[in-house]
């Protein structure tokens, strides 16, 4: 409830991108080095992995339009390439609960040589009523 929030009192990603970013602090933390970006509403939000020799990179998204999905789509990739990987990652918090919009909109497809998966995740918010 007491969540940083737009104009439009939606939630800002940074809310799911700090519940993201300490669940890995405590799942994986022992084991691999997690640095993250955060939020400022208007930049990357990126979550960057290295476990052993092995590099990851997550990027936290809310869902606003297909369109701005796609195009998030393509600038993963494009920070991937740039980042020297062959995959990313991206969380997609949608503002549903519905399992069946969930997995149709997450899987797995090849941009530019860059496997791209996305895993949607049902995030629903409301407008507060004082």
């Amino acid at each position: 409830r007491e969540q940083y929030r737009c104009s439009d009192l939606r939630l800002r990603e940074v809310a799911g991108h700090f519940h993201l970013y300490m669940w890995l602090q405590n799942v994986i933390s022992k084991n691999c080095f997690i640095r993250t970006d955060f939020p400022t509403g208007s930049g990357k939000v990126d979550i960057y992995l290295k476990c052993g020799e092995r590099l990851g990179l997550i990027e936290t998204r809310v869902f606003i339009s297909a369109s701005e999905f796609r195009a998030a789509k393509h600038q993963a990739v494009d920070n991937a390439i740039k980042s020297g990987l062959d995959a990313v990652t991206i969380i997609l918090f949608m503002p549903l609960d519905e399992k069946e919009v969930l997995t149709k909109i997450s899987g797995e497809e090849t941009i530019q040589d860059v496997r791209l998966t996305v895993i949607a995740i049902g995030w629903l918010w409301q407008r507060q009523t004082s």
